[in-house]
């Protein structure tokens, strides 16, 4: 199976919450288990704001899509954080994911919402280090600018990977190749800047 290939059903299989998502085959948790609690009536509120639905609509679709990008399968999301699987996602309210397609380049756009922005906060940089030990040796820093909370993007010599925080809202952009060509930094720009402005519509509604 090829490098690339490897990446995507690990990120897949950590996004959709399936059984080696579980707490025993993670390295780290997800969030910082000593994050402040919301209180019950703000908790409530961001589950209401960012269910699974709303949280899908700030993927890409046939009508709100980066240019040249289309959907390959069917959207798949969640509510909550499918605890009988045992994934530790901290603070998660939902999750959406779905692969698209543009030329020889596909991308698995991830959103995680959380209850916090805290526990977001904490939950984006978990997510991080969790893609950096199951990538590659090579991580070569990719300049993106966002008008995110958090932002960080690289190539680990397979993938390229964008990790965007917009409030209590986590994405993530796993990029790749079909013919072994570079992901060209306007390519990485332009989704960052897509999904941010997307997730903002969606977050002022």
């Amino acid at each position: 199976m090829p490098r690339w290939m490897k990446a995507l059903t690990v990120c897949t299989v950590l996004a959709l919450g399936l059984p080696g998502c579980g707490s025993s085959a993670l390295p780290r948790h997800w969030g910082s288990p000593s994050s402040a609690s919301p209180t019950p009536s703000e908790a409530e509120e961001v589950a209401v704001r960012w269910n699974a639905a709303r949280l899908s609509q700030a993927l890409p679709s046939e009508s709100h899509a980066p240019q040249g990008w289309e959907r390959l399968e069917k959207t798949t999301s969640v509510n909550g954080c499918d605890i009988d699987e045992g994934c530790p996602l901290v603070g998660a309210t939902a999750r959406a994911e779905n692969l698209y397609g543009r030329s020889s380049t596909d991308s698995r756009f991830t959103l995680v919402a959380f209850d916090t922005e805290d526990h977001a906060s904490a939950g984006f940089k978990s997510y991080v280090a969790i893609e950096e030990d199951r990538g590659g040796q090579t991580r070569v820093p990719l300049s993106v600018r966002a008008d995110a909370d958090d932002t960080l993007a690289y190539d680990d010599g397979y993938n390229t990977h964008l990790f965007l925080r917009v409030g209590g809202v986590v994405a993530h952009m796993l990029i790749f190749d079909h013919e072994g060509e570079d992901i060209s930094a306007y390519e990485v720009q332009t989704l960052a800047t897509w999904q941010v402005h997307r997730i903002g519509i969606l977050a002022d509604r």
